[in-house]
């Protein structure tokens, strides 16, 4: 009889203990539940908010460098293949035509370096580089220093003047020969220049109403820097 009331009491306290496990269970699934329920809304919340905003998506974009090239553009010979005799000969012929050209194309600029009253007066050195002397197709442009005749004070030539006259030009051994007459209202001068082919060397005699000046200098394209902000 005891040992069958024993049973009973075991299997009673072994069902509590399976209800307990049970409802145990039970409650920690609701729990979990209850827990991913949470997180589902606060994500959806959080989707919820983002999607409402509008979003500008920035991507950044890298582009290839720029790449700046140069080109210039040389109208002379080749030089390839020569020794250096041969290039510095080269070099020398390029110049020479290039004078040619300038000369011939009747458009071009006298640059003065030096300056000298006629026919024993001091020589100068000009050191100003908006002096010049242009001469073009159908004008010539003058701005020269110029000595006072029988002074030492300087004045200085500024015109212009389309009136261009017994203009005559020679090809001579050391390279050109230039002389024209201008008027400048009721003032006549006559110019003549000698160009050197080899060194490039220019000399303009200019005869004006009052002295005869002789000036040293080049030639060159027209308005050339810095002398174009000059003009």
């Amino acid at each position: 009889m005891k040992r069958l009331s024993s049973i009973v009491l075991c299997g009673a306290a072994l069902s509590m203990v399976c209800a307990v496990s049970s409802l145990s269970a039970q409650t920690r699934a609701a729990a979990q539940a209850a827990r991913t329920h949470a997180a589902s809304a606060q994500v959806a919340d959080i989707r919820s908010s983002v999607d409402s905003v509008p979003q500008t998506a920035i991507v950044p974009v890298q582009q290839q460098p720029v790449r700046m090239t140069e080109y210039t553009t040389v109208y002379e010979a080749a030089g390839e293949g020569l020794n250096r005799v041969e290039r510095r000969a080269l070099r020398a012929k390029n110049y020479a035509a290039c004078i040619d050209s300038l000369v011939q194309s009747h458009n071009y600029m006298f640059y003065p370096a030096t300056m000298q009253e006629m026919p024993d007066g001091v020589v100068r050195t000009i050191y100003a580089d908006y002096f010049f002397f242009g001469l073009f197709v159908d004008h010539v442009e003058v701005h020269l220093p110029v000595v006072r005749g029988g002074s030492q004070y300087l004045e200085r030539l500024n015109f212009d003047s389309m009136a261009i006259s017994n203009y005559q030009v020679s090809r001579v051994q050391c390279g050109w020969m230039i002389s024209f007459d201008i008027a400048d209202r009721d003032t006549h001068y006559h110019a003549c220049f000698s160009v050197s082919t080899a060194t490039g060397e220019t000399t303009l005699t200019l005869i004006t109403p009052s002295v005869t000046m002789r000036y040293g200098g080049r030639i060159g394209v027209c308005f050339e820097a810095p002398f174009r902000a000059h003009r």
